[in-house]
């Protein structure tokens, strides 16, 4: 089941960038103490979903191989908490042992 699951996610994120060079990264955070929870596709947007497992509460910069038009910090239930500029990175701040969910709007 997990080589399934692999497979399946593989490709719905292949579809991002197909320019990627070997090694490459569709998403890198500035901080080691914030983990990439998941990330996953819904209704054609991104949801990206960080952790923060570190004492610090100060802002870290998510950086993307791809660009999208907008990204907003959401709820669970999807409701707007804040708006991020587009772009190809964007800032994000927690306290500790707290998640964030990110929805990208990604450039076609």
């Amino acid at each position: 089941i997990s080589q399934l699951s692999d497979d399946w996610n593989e490709g719905a994120l292949a579809g991002i960038n197909s320019n990627l060079k070997d090694g490459q990264s569709l998403i890198s955070i500035s901080s080691e103490n914030y983990q990439l929870s998941s990330v996953y596709f819904e209704d054609g947007l991104l949801y990206v979903r960080l952790y923060n497992e570190s004492g610090s509460n100060a802002p870290v910069r998510v950086n993307t191989s791809f660009g999208f038009t907008k990204a907003e910090v959401v709820e669970l239930t999807g409701n707007v908490i804040s708006t991020l500029p587009g772009g190809h990175s964007f800032e994000v701040q927690m306290p500790r042992f707290a998640f964030s969910t990110i929805r990208c709007t990604i450039l076609k």
